[in-house]
């Protein structure tokens, strides 16, 4: 009885060289080879057709086989293989092969023999070597899999049949995912893959999956949510302490900003009568964009950023923003929208302060919560009575204000979003002073480099006024808003976007303002175009300075921000920032436009 040769995967060793009848081969466990090819027996199955297929020829298939192409190289081994000579054009080549009927001689065919005998026992040997001085499971499964495996689980046919406090479960984190699958499901072990968590620092793990193999089916399920409840835990850890990062950040700037401004932010100055806040809004901004970082939950949570800037040129002044949102980048490019050269207007006024969240509290965690009470329904109750709490104490704030304004008449009055004409609610100081206003008298009046009207003129000749608070309180139930800027001067509307024909030449005007123009509290919404690349292909979006986008500033010193974004590619959105330091690097705007056409 021949004996048994030794498993040859997996290999350890490197392939071993070998010189027969004054020629080179190597082997490395499946046969000799030359040049790289081995010996193959059906070498006629990949010569050409003699002659080309006929119409007139019944017995020729109306669509023959391709035959595989071949290098030379190969050709030239099979010759080595059958004891033919070597030498020649690819068809002489052919040609000898098509014309013998030899196969491997004698002396390599021995010679293989030995060498695969030979091979074996020194790999199982190094194999044998080395598993002796891994140690963990992680390298073991890793070099071998399917030994690991039977080494750890020695109860084969019996794993389904224990008890779950008795049941054996192993967490493996290993590359060679696909390979201990097979192996595992080839044995009838249960096993699982589940995400990773972070590691402490917050940063993804190499091995991004994890796999749980276990001898009971409900304790492998048991072990993949523990980790999957980690994972969560980490994550809201991440979140939490970028959550404070950002909010000592931001503190920072409005501690100096108020140290600079006064107390309260007005400027000191007893000559001048204007008490308004000194806005600087020029510096680094960390984004919040929900739609986006949700969609690329993967791994450790990325961040999007903002940058502002000013350009002055003599008396007149650019403003521009680099913006980095993950999947997209470019340059803002704010303007002066006019209803003869603007697409649509993609804004999302600012919500009344009673109902915006902490300041800070920019990343939504329900979604974190909904993991937790999907990885421990245990504690299912305690999450939804936390949130339901919460609820409680906003729709509480909310009805009292609502019932402040029953009291004076008004609290069943669901117009309050639409436009007011009367001379009276014009003159209301409460609008005056959030200074939300979409016109194009207050376009011209920036690049005068002040604006001193809150009113907007519409066709007719009478002024309107347009209250955000209003608008969030009406039966919109989003803040969001869609419209077409030429809606001030005409009633059309635009139903669909795919019917918008857009007419936007340039203009230098739009782009240039006065020579102190920024925002303020009398001037908060600034509208912007955007052109930019898809940062995974590097493709420029066409057309995205068609439309118009706005952005309102608000908080001390104009250091938080809520804006709304239009592309293609992830449609229209909505963001907050915070302005977390100083501006770190200046760019030629009209160069980083003009690359982009």
């Amino acid at each position: 009885m021949a004996e048994q040769l030794p498993e040859l995967l997996p290999i350890v060793i490197p392939p071993r060289w070998v010189t027969l009848g004054n020629r080179k081969f190597s082997y490395a466990g499946r046969g000799l080879l030359r040049d790289g090819h081995s010996y193959d027996a059906e070498a006629r199955n990949n010569l050409p057709p003699l002659t080309p297929p006929s119409s007139d020829d019944v017995d020729w298939p109306a669509r023959p086989p391709q035959t595989p192409k071949r290098l030379l190289a190969y050709w030239k081994a099979q010759c080595v293989f059958r004891g033919l000579n070597p030498s020649g054009t690819l068809a002489e080549l052919q040609s000898v092969i098509r014309t013998s009927n030899a196969g491997m001689t004698a002396e390599l065919a021995a010679a293989e023999r030995r060498l695969d005998n030979e091979f074996r026992t020194k790999n199982a040997l190094e194999r044998d070597r080395k598993w002796e001085t891994l140690e963990n499971d992680n390298e073991k499964a890793e070099l071998d899999p399917c030994r690991y495996l039977r080494e750890a689980f020695p109860l084969r046919g019996k794993w389904n049949k224990c008890q779950i406090d008795s049941a054996h479960v192993v967490v493996l984190e290993i590359f060679k995912r696909l390979e201990l699958h097979r192996v595992a499901a080839s044995l009838g072990l249960p096993h699982e893959y589940v995400t990773a968590p972070l590691k402490a620092d917050g940063s993804p793990r190499t091995i991004d999956k994890w796999t749980v193999v276990g001898t009971n089916t409900v304790a492998v399920q048991q072990k993949v949510q523990e980790i999957g409840r980690e994972a969560v835990r980490m994550k809201r850890q991440v979140l939490e302490a970028r959550q404070e990062l950002i909010r000592k950040k931001h503190q920072a700037i409005v501690e100096r900003w108020k140290q600079m401004n006064g107390a309260n932010g007005y400027n000191n100055d007893d000559d001048n009568d204007d008490d308004e806040e000194k806005w600087d809004v020029a510096g680094s901004w960390t984004i919040s964009c929900p739609s986006i970082e949700q969609d690329l939950d993967q791994g450790r949570p990325r961040q999007c950023r903002l940058s502002i800037g000013f350009t002055q040129r003599g008396r007149r002044r650019q403003m521009w923003a680099r913006f980095n949102f993950i999947i997209l980048s470019g340059v803002f490019r704010f303007a002066n929208p006019m209803p003869d050269n603007a697409g649509r207007l993609f804004a999302a006024p600012r919500p009344p302060d009673m109902f915006l969240p902490d300041p800070y509290d920019y990343l939504d965690l329900e979604d974190i919560e909904d993991q937790e009470r999907a990885m421990n329904p245990t504690r299912s109750n305690e999450v939804e009575t936390s949130s339901e709490t919460l609820r409680d104490d906003r729709d509480s704030d909310e009805g009292s204000n609502t019932g402040a304004d029953d009291e004076d008449g008004s609290g069943d009055n669901t117009e309050q979003a639409s436009v007011e004409t009367s001379s009276d609610e014009n003159d209301s100081s409460e609008t005056n002073n959030d200074g939300y206003d979409s016109d194009d008298e207050g376009s011209d009046q920036r690049i005068n480099g002040e604006r001193d009207s809150d009113e907007t003129e519409v066709e007719g000749g009478d002024s309107m006024d347009i209250d955000p608070r209003a608008e969030t309180n009406s039966q919109q139930t989003e803040s969001e808003t869609d419209v077409d800027i030429a809606d001030l001067q005409d009633e059309h509307k635009y139903d669909d976007y795919d019917d918008v024909v857009f007419d936007s030449p340039e203009m230098e005007n739009e782009y240039f303002f006065g020579a102190f123009a920024q925002p303020s509290p009398k001037d908060p919404q600034w509208f912007y175009r955007w052109r930019g690349e898809n940062m995974a292909t590097g493709t420029k979006e066409q057309g995205s300075d068609l439309n118009v986008c706005a952005i309102d500033f608000y908080g001390p010193g104009g250091t938080q921000l809520h804006g709304a974004f239009f592309s293609k590619l992830i449609g229209r959105v909505t963001f907050d920032g915070w302005k977390t330091g100083p501006l770190k690097s200046r760019l030629d705007i009209d160069h980083e436009w003009n690359v982009r056409a």
